[in-house]
């Protein structure tokens, strides 16, 4: 499930996955242009996966409170969050 709310005073999503764990993404925005837009309104995040035909495209997940998708088709060199993964054995 998603669910638009904020985390201290952060817009964002808390997605809780088939596993009941939970996250939250924070709505940070992006950088396009040297110029930081859409904070608090949006949240745009890389994949790790690039368009086999032109490597400098990949993948990403955008959201705002009312949408949420993938998109492929943006330059790797715009300013997107990264969301880090932590494997415990």
């Amino acid at each position: 499930t998603w669910i638009w709310s904020d985390y201290n005073g952060v817009n964002g999503y808390y997605i809780t996955g088939y596993n009941n764990s939970t996250i939250f993404l924070p709505a940070a925005g992006g950088f396009w242009s040297n110029r930081h837009s859409y904070k608090e309104d949006y949240g745009f995040y890389w994949s790790s996966s690039v368009n086999p035909d032109d490597q400098s495209i990949a993948y990403d997940l955008r959201f705002g409170s009312r949408n949420r998708g993938w998109s492929f088709g943006l330059n790797r060199y715009e300013g997107h969050s990264v969301r880090a993964v932590s494997t415990q054995k």
